[in-house]
C-alpha cells in the first residue's frame, strides 16, 4: 500500500524527479507521439514511481483487492457481485441491482475543484429500460439516497447516454450534468473510460473513451459546490437485472487535477520493472534503452548524493543523445516531450 507523500526534503524531492524522469523515458519513447501540451510535468512517488496527483487506485480484481486500495482509502464491498475479466485481470461485476452490489469508500478525499476519474470497462450487454437501464461506475443516477450523497456520478444509461455529474453536496440545484448523446462500445472488449472537471478551465468537464476527448452536451446550471464529504460508491447498478452478467469494471484511478493525457492507460500503475518487461524491442533497440537509461541511472546517484551539477551534466548528456535519435529510433513527438521534461528536472534541480 502506499500512503507516503513527498516532503520538503530536498534530496527525496530531487531523487522523485528523476524517478519520474526514468519511468517517463521507458513508457513515452515507446507510444510514438506526445504532445507536451498535455501532459502535466509532476513529481512522482520515491518508492512506487507514482503521480503524488493519484489520491485513488484500486484495482478492483476481487474482493481481497476491492477493500484494500493501492493508494487511498479501503472499501466495503456490498450485494451480490463477481469478478471477471477486463484490461489488466479480473473486474467488479454486480449481479444485484437497486445499486445494492457495491464497492464503498469512505470520503472526504476527492477535490471538487479539479480532478480526474479513469478505469477500464467491459460491457456484456447494452443497457435495456426497465429491465437493467443503468450502469453506474461511480454512484448511480436514480430517485434515491446514493443520489444524492455522492460527490460525482459516472454512468452508463439506457440506451446510448454516457453521462457524469458533479454534486459535492450541491443534489437538486447546484449540480452539473453532462452527457455523450450516443455512446455505443463494442461488447465483451475492454474500453478505457475517464471524466475529468476543472472549475477555473474554460472547458470545465470532459469525457474521454479510449483516451479521446468526446463531444458533450450539458444541463443548467453549470455549477457544483464544494462538499466531497460524502462516500465514493464504485459500480452501483441501478433497476433489476442483473443476475445476468451485464459489465464490469478495472484499474480504477482517481486524481486530484484534471489530467488531459491517457496514452498511459495500457499500464496499469505496477512499477518500473513491468514498464520495462512491456517494451517492445522494435520500439527501442536494447543499446539506445540501456544507454539512456544508464544516464538517468547516473543523475539519480548524483541527486542522491546532493551531486547536483554532476546530475545536471548527466541529464545533459541524455538530451544530446535524445536529439541524436530524433526522427530516428525516438519520434520526433516523444524526442520533444523527453528533451522538455529533461529541462523542467535541471530547472529544479538547480
Amino acid at each position: 500500500m502506499i500512503y507516503e507523500t513527498l516532503s520538503g526534503d530536498g534530496v527525496l524531492k530531487r531523487t522523485a524527479l528523476i524517478f519520474f524522469f526514468l519511468t517517463l523515458i521507458l513508457s513515452l519513447v515507446g507510444i510514438g507521439s506526445v504532445s507536451s501540451t498535455d501532459t502535466d510535468t509532476r513529481v512522482l512517488q520515491e518508492d512506487s514511481f507514482i503521480d503524488p496527483g493519484l489520491i485513488f487506485w484500486n484495482k478492483l480484481g476481487s474482493d481481497q483487492e476491492a477493500q484494500n486500495s493501492e493508494i487511498g482509502p479501503n472499501g466495503t464491498v456490498f450485494g451480490v457481485h463477481s469478478y471477471n475479466p477486463v484490461q489488466f485481470g479480473n473486474g467488479f461485476t454486480p449481479n444485484e441491482g437497486w445499486a445494492n452490489a457495491r464497492i464503498e469508500y469512505p470520503g472526504g478525499f476527492i477535490n471538487p475543484e479539479a480532478g480526474t476519474v479513469e478505469f477500464w470497462a467491459e460491457f456484456y450487454d447494452y443497457p435495456q429500460p426497465f429491465s437493467h437501464g443503468v450502469y453506474g461506475f461511480i454512484g448511480v443516477i436514480y430517485a434515491g439516497s446514493i443520489e444524492k450523497d455522492v460527490p460525482i456520478n459516472f454512468f452508463w444509461h439506457n440506451p446510448n447516454a454516457l453521462a457524469g455529474r458533479l454534486i459535492f453536496g450541491g443534489f437538486g440545484t447546484n449540480h452539473y450534468d453532462f452527457n455523450i448523446d450516443y455512446f455505443d462500445p463494442p461488447l465483451d472488449t475492454p474500453v478505457h473510460l475517464a471524466m475529468t472537471w476543472n472549475r477555473t478551465a474554460s472547458e470545465q468537464v470532459k469525457i474521454y473513451v479510449d483516451g479521446v476527448k468526446q463531444t458533450l452536451t450539458y444541463d443548467e446550471p453549470r455549477v457544483w459546490l464544494t462538499d466531497n464529504s460524502d462516500p465514493l460508491y464504485v459500480g452501483p447498478a441501478w433497476d433489476y437485472s442483473y443476475s445476468t452478467n451485464r459489465y464490469a469494471m478495472d484499474n480504477l484511478k482517481i486524481y486530484d487535477y484534471e489530467k488531459t493525457d491517457f496514452s498511459d492507460r495500457f499500464s496499469e500503475g505496477t512499477g518500473l520493472s513491468e514498464l520495462v518487461d512491456s517494451l517492445p524491442d522494435e520500439i527501442l533497440s536494447d543499446e539506445v534503452k540501456n544507454s539512456l537509461v544508464s544516464k538517468v541511472d547516473k543523475a539519480q546517484k548524483m541527486a542522491d548524493e546532493d551531486v547536483i551539477n554532476a546530475a545536471i551534466n548527466q541529464l545533459n548528456a541524455f538530451i544530446n543523445e535524445v536529439e541524436a535519435q530524433r526522427g530516428k529510433k525516438i519520434s520526433e513527438e516523444a524526442t520533444d516531450m523527453l528533451i522538455e521534461y529533461a529541462r523542467n528536472i535541471i530547472a529544479q534541480l538547480q
